[in-house]
C-alpha cells in the first residue's frame, strides 16, 4: 500500500508534459507497470480510478534510469552479436 504524499500529485498526462522529450503516455504506463532498467515509476491509484505520480517520484525515477542507463541489449541484438562472434570464429 502506498502512502499518499503530502506534495501535489499529477496525472500521468500532466507528468508527461514535465518530462523532456514528452514521451508517449504509453511509455509512462510501461514505466509504471513493467519499469525501465529494473526500476518502476512509483504511482498511486486513487478511488476515482485515476493514476497519479508525485514530482519527487518522477524525479527519482528519471534520475535512476539515467544513472543506470536504459539500454539493455534485447534478444535480437544479442543474437546478431553472437552470430557475428561465431562467424569471426569460423563456426
Amino acid at each position: 500500500m502506498h502512502d499518499i504524499p503530502e506534495e501535489p500529485l499529477f496525472t500521468l498526462t500532466e507528468a508527461r508534459a514535465r518530462i523532456p522529450g514528452r514521451p508517449s503516455i504509453e511509455t509512462l504506463w510501461r514505466w509504471r507497470t513493467r519499469g525501465c532498467g529494473g526500476h518502476r515509476l512509483e504511482t498511486v491509484k486513487l478511488a476515482n480510478g485515476r493514476v497519479y505520480v508525485s514530482e519527487k517520484a518522477l524525479k527519482r525515477f528519471l534520475q535512476l534510469i539515467v544513472r543506470v542507463g536504459t539500454t539493455k541489449p534485447n534478444l535480437a541484438e544479442r543474437h546478431r552479436r553472437d552470430s557475428a562472434e561465431l562467424a569471426k570464429a569460423g563456426i
